[in-house]
């Protein structure tokens, strides 16, 4: 929904996070990775080049943390295909169980500001 926003940006580089919404709704493996590819088809009308960053853990959640992995995998598969950079990041982000660390997190969900500066940190090396 914020993608014809995201194409009025100039550049022509841009990253692509997108994907924790799905899981927490419910949204099956297959239309996460359909709308992940439709995303990728509109970036690239406005784009020469999209790094696609992983869907990043959640805090407490197994079950859902298992899909983010599963998920992770086919959007890496699926940028390899296509031309497109996958960066992985998942591991910057993770605690010794594979979830968010709750250090980058104010809701065990969404990157908190000192988990932006990471981000930003990495994004910028």
């Amino acid at each position: 929904w914020r993608i014809e926003e995201v194409k009025t940006y100039s550049g022509s580089l841009v990253y692509l996070m997108a994907g924790v919404n799905d899981v927490i709704m419910g949204i099956s493996w297959e239309k996460t990775i359909s709308n992940y590819e439709k995303i990728l088809n509109e970036l690239c009308e406005s784009y020469s080049k999209i790094v696609a960053l992983p869907i990043l853990p959640i805090a407490g959640e197994k079950i859902k943390n298992e899909k983010i992995r599963s998920l992770n995998e086919g959007i890496e598969k699926l940028c390899h295909d296509r031309g497109n950079e996958y960066m992985d990041i998942h591991s910057n982000f993770a605690d010794e169980k594979g979830w968010l660390n709750h250090r980058y997190t104010t809701d065990g969900i969404h990157l908190s500001s000192k988990g932006y500066e990471v981000l930003n940190k990495i994004l910028n090396q």
